[in-house]
């Protein structure tokens, strides 16, 4: 049975991949002229983000400005190493 914590992490990684699919279909509408789909994807996106932060903080991942700064600055420089 997964626990809690896995529970949040499966979520957070589905609300996290919804709101980049409906920004796709966002822009994508965009393209072709439909911007009124696209704002309405665009809000949904909003929605589905607006979740996995929720899931995010519940999982004690969202801290003060100074603690989440270095984690990011980390990735960042990870990935552009790993690309190198």
């Amino acid at each position: 049975m997964p626990t809690t914590q896995e529970n949040l992490e499966t979520a957070f990684a589905g609300e996290s991949k919804a709101a980049m699919t409906y920004l796709a279909y966002a822009k994508q509408a965009e393209k072709e002229g439909y911007t009124k789909i696209a704002a309405m994807f665009r809000a949904i996106a909003e929605a589905e983000m607006i979740h996995a932060q929720g899931h995010l903080s519940s999982m004690g991942k969202v801290k003060s400005t100074v603690e989440n700064t270095p984690p990011c600055s980390n990735r960042r420089k990870k990935r552009a190493t790993s690309r190198a």
